[in-house]
C-alpha cells in the first residue's frame, strides 16, 4: 500500500515540489479512510496535475475535508481562527491567539486540528502556531487561486 500507479500519479502531481509530498503524507495521517483520501488526491482532474496547481488542489481538499466535519454553526468560528493564523505577520503562541480571540485553548485546537497537514498546532500553549509552508497563506490570500 499504496499501489504503484497511485504513487506514480502523486509523483507527477508533485512536479518536484517537496512541500506537496510532505503535505500529502500529513494529510493522509488524518483520521478517516486513508486509502480514500489518497485516491481523491491522486485522481484529481488533469487541470490539477502539476506544481502550484497540484498543491492548490491539495489545499482545497484539506479545507473542504475540515469544513465537511463541522456543523454549520461552527464554520464562522473556523474562519475566525484560521484567518487569524493566516493573516498574522509573525507567528503567535497558542496562548496569545486564545487571548486575542477570547476563546479557550481547546477551541483553537479543535478548529485547527483538521489542518495539521498545513499548520503546526503545538500542545504547549507557550509554543508558536505556525504554517508548515508559506504557500498555504499565499493560496488563501490570493484572488486568483
Amino acid at each position: 500500500w499504496p499501489p504503484e500507479h497511485l504513487l506514480d500519479q502523486l509523483v507527477q502531481k508533485s512536479a518536484g515540489l517537496f512541500i506537496f509530498a510532505t503535505t500529502v503524507c500529513r494529510f493522509i495521517e488524518s483520521p478517516g479512510d486513508r486509502a480514500e483520501q489518497l485516491i481523491q488526491i491522486a485522481s484529481a482532474s488533469e487541470s490539477h496535475n502539476e506544481g502550484e496547481y497540484g498543491l492548490d488542489h491539495l489545499y482545497r481538499r484539506t479545507i473542504s475535508s475540515a469544513i465537511e466535519k463541522l456543523p454549520d454553526s461552527k464554520v464562522n468560528n473556523l474562519r475566525t481562527v484560521l484567518g487569524t493564523v493566516i493573516l498574522l505577520q509573525e507567528p503567535m503562541t497558542l496562548r496569545s491567539i486564545c487571548l486575542l480571540l477570547k476563546v479557550t485553548q481547546n477551541h483553537v485546537e479543535g478548529m485547527l486540528s483538521p489542518f495539521h497537514s498545513v499548520i503546526v498546532v503545538p500542545s504547549d500553549d507557550r509554543d508558536f502556531v505556525r504554517l508548515f509552508h508559506s504557500s498555504f497563506r499565499d493560496f488563501l490570500t490570493s484572488n486568483t487561486r
